[in-house]
């Protein structure tokens, strides 16, 4: 998408995929399985004390096969939609610009990968191999400002 009015433009880049599944394994399912990490988001767990039957996990064990079996519960939407790149830039006018003795002066502010809208596992990227067992290398955002310069 890019648009434009007066001196002001804007630009967008966005990236997604709907229909699909993905499944975590191992580690990046269950904290407490081969040396993983607990979130915040894994005290969501029927517990006695937390009986609720929508806890987002069942009950969580250290050492217990049955919170690593195979099942459908595991297995999520990986459908999203991704801003990759989005931009927003001034054009100073040709009066001002040409005044300090420049063809163009253009001011902008960009960034990548900003937003993923998903229903995902938390904390996990949906364009992650399915099967995989949550270990990935996670998007890098970028903050970028830049002036540019005609003579």
């Amino acid at each position: 998408i890019s648009l434009k009015y007066k001196n002001v433009d804007f630009q967008t880049f966005l990236q997604g995929v709907g229909k699909v599944d993905g499944y975590i394994t191992g580690s990046g399912n269950v904290p407490f399985n081969m040396s993983g990490t607990a979130f915040d988001y894994h005290k969501d767990r029927w517990t006695i004390e937390n009986p609720n039957p929508n806890a987002m996990f069942p009950r969580l064990a250290f050492g217990e096969t049955n919170n690593t079996e195979y099942s459908d519960f595991w297995m999520k939407s990986a459908a999203y939609l991704r801003v990759k790149h989005i931009q927003i830039g001034y054009t100073l006018p040709k009066p001002v610009s040409e005044k300090l003795n420049l063809r163009n002066l253009r001011l902008f502010c960009s960034a990548e990968n900003l937003l993923t809208f998903d229903n995902f596992w938390p904390d996990a990227d949906p364009e992650i191999s399915p099967g995989s067992s949550g270990a990935y290398y996670p998007q890098v955002k970028t903050f970028n400002t830049g002036l540019s310069v005609t003579f």
